[in-house]
């Protein structure tokens, strides 16, 4: 279980970081790529471990993109603190968290 566990982890990471990388080199490919590696590394811990893991690993996902938007958000708010605010940037930050692919 162990071992399921770090691949389904390291799974996810490399789908995050794929998803990073897909907002410099725009590509319906590596967003592909990246959401397949996400969702079966959050399967793995389904299939072969017990529920309570996957369930973990499934809220774990949610939480990551919930503490992405409330950053955002953050440096937004940080954007208008220093009167630096651009209806670019705040777009920016809203689409990098809000996309649908």
């Amino acid at each position: 279980m162990d071992q399921t566990l770090a691949l389904s982890l390291m799974l996810i990471g490399a789908g995050l970081l794929l998803l990073l990388c897909d907002l410099f080199f725009y590509s319906g490919f590596i967003a592909v790529v990246a959401l397949v590696l996400i969702v079966v590394g959050v399967a793995l811990p389904f299939y072969y471990g017990n529920t309570s893991t996957g369930v973990v690993t499934l809220l774990g996902v949610g939480a990551a993109r919930a503490e992405a938007e409330r950053l955002a958000a953050k440096a937004v708010d940080h954007l208008r603190d220093a009167g630096l605010v651009s209806p670019i940037l705040v777009e920016l930050a809203h689409y990098i968290v809000t996309r649908p692919n």
